[in-house]
């Protein structure tokens, strides 16, 4: 059998690196662990909050890394943490294994950075395959990981017991994937697939935290699995404090009382736009009077509601802006999630930014921010009739604007 560390990179893109632990990486140590073989975690995000400089994060991150003496190690990375994916192979000699969000989509680029292997998808599909290897850095092998092969439910739980300091809500994922084909959104976790309600509300009954926050796109997808969810969790007895994100052409009022039944606190809505024209190059499907009766919907049955909003989208110019302006302050969400738009690489506006009307650099990395450090985002993409200035100007203007 043999031994890996997964290590967990710091975010620094958020503004606390302790607000909600890492999910994927204690599936990957429950998993391999349940495998046979040896599997230990190491946090890195506490340095996140901890070092006062890009100098010391290095030199700590360079100090623990270089301790490790398992066989191998694997990280996790999305595009934000890029630099840091980047710089592990020179802080070791161990075998390395690289997957995640980043690694999924350049695979030759971060096996030329000196990882071992590198998996793209699901890192259960291959990690057996990849630990009973002879693979090295002078060797690299992509794999593939397709989760189909394991039943979803099969899997064991994530190992909670590893970490300690994180301060927000307990994380959750009910399936894998998103049904959906927004052109914003790269679709790296493969077939869209939800684990069974009584896996979901087994797992629910062991955590010790009383707010739950379930990671899924799109919770509601489907009523019926809802219901049974619902069903299972009044059974077991399970009271907690849950929040989710879902779409607005998936709220209805049957799903707002089944989220109220169960205990949900708060309702997370995809809005990105007040503007129909907006919507439609972002493929969301929605228009803003859907968005507005979800709004409603959901505050009808003693739900607050969040609204996540981009500025700069494809398209986006001072009407649309103007439109965005306005359908937030009619609808009056309880919380605004703002953002920037910046086309996140898989999605197809990167991949395919001469279909929209969008300019912005490719393979620049810097400064991608998924949330955190809001008073410092600043535009990177512009449009025909908006600079970036422009958009970031506007940008200032909601977040001064509109509580977020």
């Amino acid at each position: 059998m043999s031994a890996i560390t997964y290590i967990n990179l710091p975010a620094t893109f958020l503004e606390d690196n302790l607000w909600v632990y890492p999910l994927g990486v204690l599936n990957m140590v429950a998993y391999t662990k349940s495998l046979g073989h040896q599997a230990h975690f190491l946090d890195l995000a506490p340095l996140g909050n901890y070092c006062s400089t890009r100098e010391e994060l290095e030199q700590e991150i360079r100090k623990v890394v270089s301790e490790i003496d398992t066989e191998w190690i694997g990280v996790s990375a999305v595009t934000p943490q890029y630099d840091l994916l980047k710089m592990i192979p020179e802080f070791t000699t161990r075998k390395l294994i690289a997957g995640g969000v980043h690694p999924s989509l350049y695979p030759d680029e971060v096996m030329l950075m000196g990882y071992s292997a590198v998996v793209s998808g699901a890192g259960e599909g291959s990690i057996e395959q990849i630990l009973s290897s002879r693979v090295n850095r002078h060797s690299p092998v992509h794999f593939l990981g397709r989760l189909g092969i394991i039943p979803i439910d099969d899997l064991p739980f994530p190992d909670r017991t590893l970490v300690q300091h994180y301060r927000g809500p307990a994380p959750v994922m009910a399936g894998r994937g998103c049904p959906f084909r927004c052109t914003f959104c790269a679709q790296v976790a493969g077939k869209y697939v939800m684990r069974s309600p009584e896996r979901v509300a087994e797992e629910l009954a062991q955590i010790d935290s009383k707010d739950v926050i379930f990671y899924d796109d799109t919770l509601t997808a489907s009523p019926s699995w809802l219901t049974r969810l619902h069903d299972c969790i009044k059974a077991a007895g399970i009271n907690k404090c849950f929040r989710c994100s879902t779409r607005a052409d998936k709220i209805t009022d049957r799903v707002a009382e089944t989220l109220a039944s169960m205990g949900f606190q708060e309702v997370c809505i995809g809005v990105e736009s007040g503007s129909q024209k907006i919507l439609d190059a972002l493929n969301k499907r929605t228009t803003p009077a859907q968005n507005a009766d979800a709004i409603r919907i959901l505050k009808r049955h003693g739900l607050s509601v969040k609204a996540f909003i981009m500025v700069g989208s494809p398209g986006e110019s001072d009407e649309t802006m103007g439109e965005t302006y306005d359908w937030i302050t009619e609808n009056q969400p309880d919380k605004i999630g703002l953002y920037i738009f910046r086309p996140l690489p898989g999605c197809d506006i990167y991949e395919h930014p001469e279909r929209y009307d969008i300019k912005f650099e490719k393979y620049d990395f810097s400064g991608m921010f998924y949330g955190g450090h809001r008073e410092e985002m600043e535009a990177h993409v512009s449009t025909s009739a908006l600079s970036r200035n422009a958009i970031t100007t506007w940008y200032r203007t909601f977040l001064t604007t509109f509580s977020t």
